[in-house]
């Protein structure tokens, strides 16, 4: 048997598709056609899918180190001084589905948790989101007092960087083509998406990027795609 060939246009095709349930966990699979670049550095074959009946109850082994995380970083937050400040689209809790209302915090610290442990919520009544233009449209990049770490926060979300640690920033411009565009930023799992603009008229984003792309362990990418 000879290897196969991947060819690159086969990329953005599923070839294999497998599903499978083991006790509450709905379990996928899927094999593309050729390596194909992902949110993550590198290239992927494939990816996995979990899906948990009871996500609250699947995150409860790493709940409470998670939280005492949460915990530094509020206390962490509210001595934190600004870098620099971005007028964006609207922040979104990034909930992947909805539980009743009496549980939905802890519904999405166990998504969190669960599937992105590094995206956390910023402390109530953030400071450094407080001044002109609306709180929830608003991105802002922060240093802590200590200088030994840095992030970027919605009024919902914050992702933070750590002496040592890294965080990957990107700005994709889709380009209007079956549908009208966007521009979407991206802080490792934070993400923020607003109305197409073209690049030479987003001076403040390029500005913002340049400034975050200066701080310890950050690094950053531009690309274009279009919007199809």
């Amino acid at each position: 048997m000879q290897p196969a060939r991947f060819k690159e246009e086969n990329a953005w095709n599923v070839v294999v598709n497998a599903g499978w349930r083991v006790g509450g966990v709905n379990v996928s699979v899927s094999w593309y056609g050729a390596p194909r670049n992902d949110e993550a550095e590198g290239k992927t074959s494939g990816i996995l899918c979990l899906d948990w009946d009871d996500e609250i109850a699947a995150a409860t082994p790493w709940v409470d180190a998670w939280q005492q995380e949460q915990v530094a970083l509020d206390a962490m937050l509210r001595q934190a001084h600004t870098v620099a400040r971005l007028q964006a689209g609207p922040a979104r809790e990034q909930a992947l589905h909805r539980g009743s209302p009496g549980d939905i915090r802890a519904l999405i610290t166990a998504q969190r948790v669960l599937r992105r442990p590094s995206l956390h919520f910023t402390v109530p009544d953030f400071a450094l989101l407080k001044g002109n233009g609306a709180a929830n449209h608003q991105l802002v990049l922060w240093s802590a007092a200590s200088g030994d770490a840095w992030g970027v926060s919605d009024i919902h979300n914050t992702v933070y960087c750590r002496h040592g640690e890294t965080l990957r920033a990107q700005w994709v411009q889709a380009l209007p083509a079956k549908g009208g565009g966007f521009t979407d930023l991206s802080f490792g799992p934070l993400s923020n998406a607003q109305s197409y603009c073209p690049r030479e008229r987003c001076g403040a984003i390029a500005q913002f990027m340049d400034i975050l792309a200066t701080m310890p362990g950050a690094s950053f990418q531009y690309s274009e795609t279009y919007d199809c």
